[in-house]
């Protein structure tokens, strides 16, 4: 049985994929508080918080891959 787990699940990759997923919301967050501190316009861009939304989203698309890798692959818990 204790077999069976190790090549079920792999723990390692679900921690990293949700320390991923942490720096995610983190840079999303970031970038939300510094698009409300800058002037609303149509004429200019807030590059710098696109930029922080960018990496935001491939943090949480890692973060998302590595948990369905180490848990959700196997039968035992993607239900």
């Amino acid at each position: 049985m204790a077999k069976e787990k190790e090549k079920c699940c792999k723990p390692g990759l679900g921690i990293l994929g949700t320390l991923f997923m942490v720096f995610g919301v983190y840079f999303l967050i970031w970038g939300i508080m510094l698009q409300t501190r800058g002037g609303i316009s149509w004429s200019t861009w807030n590059w710098s918080a696109l930029l922080l939304y960018l990496i935001a989203l491939v943090l949480l698309g890692f973060g998302k891959m590595m948990k369905f890798m180490g848990h959700g692959c196997c039968g035992m818990h993607h239900k």
